[in-house]
C-alpha cells in the first residue's frame, strides 16, 4: 500500500534509536528484489555557450581536448594559470580592491585523465624560465661580490645583500616558512601546481608545513607574515596573489578540504572528471605536433601577451552599470535558491562563487588583450566574459555541491544530536571502506573518523554488512549510508 509505505518511509528517516531505520528499510528492499540504492548523480559539461566565444588562446587549449569534460578541465586550468600571470590587473569587488587570482581542484578517480592537466605548465613556463634566468644572473653576480668582500680588507665596503629567489611556479611541498618566503621575493606572485593532491594535504598535516591559513588569507590577498629564524627578521607579504592548481582522487581532497567548516572549501572551484568506462585511441592525433609542443606554443603565445599586458604598472578591470546589475539579480536569485536547498552552510560557498566568477571575467578579458584594438590602463569586461563567467559559475556551484554532501555536519546543523553526529562519522566511514575488507581495516579507518574500537565492531554486526568468514565483511551495494 502506497500510503502506508510512504508513512513508514518517513517514520524511518525519523528515526533516532536502534531498530528500525532507513537502513533498514533499504535493507529489505533490497532482500525483496527491489533496488531503491544510490543512484550516482552525474554533473554535465559546461553549457555550448561557454565555448561559443572564447578568446582564442582558450579556445586553441581545448580544441586539443578529445571530450567535453576535458575541455572543461582544461579551461579552468588554464584559467587558473592565467591568473597569475596578470598581477597589475584588478577590480572593486565589494568595496576591496581584488587580483584575478583562482583556487581550482579536479577531482577525479585514478586513470579517467586528469594527468592532462599537467599540460598547463607550457602555458606559464617561458614567464616562469625568464623569472629564473633573471635569477642565475643575479646570484651569479653576488657570489662574484661575496668573494670579492671576503677579498678586500677595507672596511667599508659594504657586506653585499643576497638577492632574492625568483620564480613563478611553487612546489607544493615547500613549507610555510619556504611558501611565504617565495611570495616574498617575487612581490606576492606566484603559482601552485600539483597533479596529485595528496602532495599539497600531506604538506599541510606536518607542523613546518601547514599554511592551510596562509591559503585562505592569500585568496582574499590578505596580508602574510613570518619570522626568519635565522636573524631574527619579521617580514610580511603585503599583497599575495596566489593562483592554485590542483587534482586528485575524492579521498585526497578529503585530506586536504576535511569538513565545510574548513575555510578551503568555499574558497577553490570544483570540478568532477567522470570515469568512463571506454578506452580511448592512444595513438589519436589532432596535428603532427605533440600535446606537449602544441601547448608550449600557446604558451609562447601567452608570453607575447603577458609582455604587452606587463608595460602598465595596473590596470583597473571593471563591468558596466547594466553587467552589475545583472551580475547582482544573478546571484541574488542563486543565494536564495541554494540557502533553501542546503541551508545556511553552503551559503559561503555562494557568496565566494560570486568573487571566484569575477575573478575569471577578469582572467577571460585579459585573455583578449591581443583582440583588443585600445592599450589603455583599464579594461571595461564584455559582456560573452561575464556570461561565460556567470555560466561557469553556475556549473561549478553543482560540483561544490556534490562534494559539499559527502562532508561532514557544518555549522548549520550544530544542534543535531549525539547521535546523529555518529552516524555522520560512520556514513563517511562507510565511503572510504573498499567492498570487501577486513574487521582491521574497519577499525583504522574508524578511527581517522572519530569511532572507537568497541563502536566499529557493533556497527559492523547491523545489517548494513555481511560476514562472509570470520572476521571478513562485504557492504550492501546501493546503501543508504553512501547517499
Amino acid at each position: 500500500d502506497a500510503q502506508k509505505t510512504d508513512k513508514q518511509y518517513d517514520h524511518c528517516l525519523k528515526s533516532r534509536k536502534d531498530g528500525i531505520t532507513i537502513g533498514t528499510f533499504y535493507y529489505l528492499a533490497k532482500r525483496a528484489g527491489i533496488d531503491i540504492g544510490k543512484r550516482e548523480v552525474t554533473i554535465p559539461a559546461f553549457t555550448p555557450l561557454v565555448y561559443d566565444d572564447l578568446p582564442y588562446l582558450l579556445q586553441r587549449v581545448c580544441d586539443n581536448c578529445q571530450s567535453d569534460e576535458e575541455a572543461d578541465m582544461m579551461l579552468l586550468g588554464s584559467l587558473t594559470a592565467i591568473s597569475s600571470t596578470i598581477p597589475n590587473v584588478y577590480g572593486q569587488y565589494d568595496g576591496k580592491k581584488v587580483y584575478p587570482n583562482l583556487f581550482t581542484f579536479i577531482i577525479a578517480p585514478a586513470s579517467a585523465g586528469k594527468g592532462r592537466l599537467s599540460l598547463i605548465r607550457h602555458l606559464v613556463q617561458p614567464i616562469h624560465a625568464r623569472l629564473r634566468e633573471m635569477n642565475k644572473l643575479e646570484w651569479e653576480q653576488y657570489y662574484d661580490m661575496e668573494a670579492q668582500y671576503k677579498q678586500s680588507r677595507d672596511p667599508d665596503v659594504p657586506k653585499p645583500g643576497r638577492p632574492p629567489h625568483r620564480m613563478l611556479i611553487i612546489p607544493a611541498n615547500s613549507s610555510s616558512t619556504a611558501l611565504y618566503q617565495i611570495l616574498h621575493d617575487n612581490g606576492g606572485v606566484g603559482f601552485m601546481m600539483e597533479t596529485e593532491g595528496d602532495t599539497l594535504a600531506n604538506t599541510l598535516l606536518t607542523d613546518h608545513g601547514n599554511y592551510s591559513d596562509g591559503l585562505r588569507k592569500a585568496f582574499h590577498n590578505e596580508p602574510l607574515s613570518y619570522l626568519r629564524r635565522a636573524n631574527n627578521e619579521y617580514v610580511e607579504v603585503e599583497n599575495p596573489k596566489l593562483s592554485t592548481l590542483l587534482s586528485g582522487t575524492p579521498n585526497q581532497v578529503r585530506k586536504l578540504i576535511p569538513d565545510a567548516e574548513n575555510g578551503l572549501f568555499s574558497r577553490f572551484m570544483f570540478y568532477y572528471l567522470p570515469l568512463k568506462p571506454q578506452w580511448n585511441n592512444v595513438f589519436a592525433k589532432s596535428s603532427e605536433a605533440s600535446l606537449d609542443e602544441e601547448f608550449a606554443a600557446i604558451g609562447k603565445y601567452w608570453y607575447d601577451v603577458y609582455l604587452r599586458v606587463s608595460e602598465f604598472d595596473h590596470i583597473h578591470f571593471f563591468l558596466t552599470e547594466q553587467q552589475e546589475t545583472l551580475f547582482n539579480d544573478h546571484f541574488n536569485t542563486l543565494h536564495d535558491e541554494y540557502l533553501q536547498r542546503y541551508g545556511l552552510g553552503f551559503v559561503s560557498a555562494v557568496r565566494r562563487m560570486g568573487l571566484i566568477v569575477f575573478r575569471i571575467a577578469m582572467s577571460l578579458s585579459m585573455s583578449r588583450c591581443y583582440e583588443l584594438p585600445d592599450e589603455k590602463a583599464e579594461m571595461i569586461c564584455q559582456d560573452a566574459d561575464l556570461q561565460i563567467a556567470m555560466i561557469m559559475g553556475d556549473s561549478l556551484l553543482e560540483h561544490a555541491v556534490k562534494y559539499y554532501l559527502t562532508l561532514p555536519t557544518t555549522s548549520d546543523r550544530s544542534t543535531q544530536t549525539y547521535k546523529q553526529r555518529e552516524e555522520d562519522k560512520k556514513r563517511k566511514v562507510y565511503q572510504e571502506l573498499p567492498d570487501t575488507f577486513q574487521t582491521k581495516e574497519a577499525v583504522e579507518i574508524g578511527k581517522q573518523h572519530g569511532l572507537s574500537e568497541s563502536t566499529v565492531k557493533r556497527w559492523l554486526k547491523t545489517p548494513l554488512f555481511t560476514s562472509p568468514s570470520y572476521g571478513r565483511y562485504s557492504k550492501l551495494q546501493n546503501d543508504p549510508m553512501t547517499q
